[in-house]
């Protein structure tokens, strides 16, 4: 029997409702991909990633690197980590995605 994506969940998921920015690949009429800055939203986190909703048009593919910045709840800083796009779920006519990100060591 196949276990559910929550069974092989390793690490807790957390609450952690903040802004983040993270690159993603744009096509431009000028240049045909290139990195651009994105501001999302964080959903939750664990130990293993996060969950992240975007925002507008910036549609993230799964098994793409995506840099990230997460900022600290307590102090102004934000640290920069490189996170692999594990699932997709796409959020309906606002073009926003709910992200599974996992931390890549």
């Amino acid at each position: 029997m196949a276990q559910s994506a929550e069974e092989r969940r390793k690490a807790q998921r957390h609450s952690y409702a903040y802004p983040v920015t993270y690159m993603g690949k744009v096509s431009t009429p000028v240049a045909s991909l290139q990195e651009v800055p994105f501001q999302g939203k964080i959903v939750d986190l664990s130990n293993g990633g996060i969950g992240m909703e975007t925002r507008g048009h910036s549609f993230l593919e799964i098994g793409s690197l995506v840099r990230t910045w997460i900022p600290m709840s307590s102090v102004p800083v934000n640290v920069p980590v490189l996170t692999r796009v594990q699932w997709v779920k796409d959020k309906g006519p606002d073009a926003s995605q709910l992200v599974g990100l996992m931390f890549v060591l």
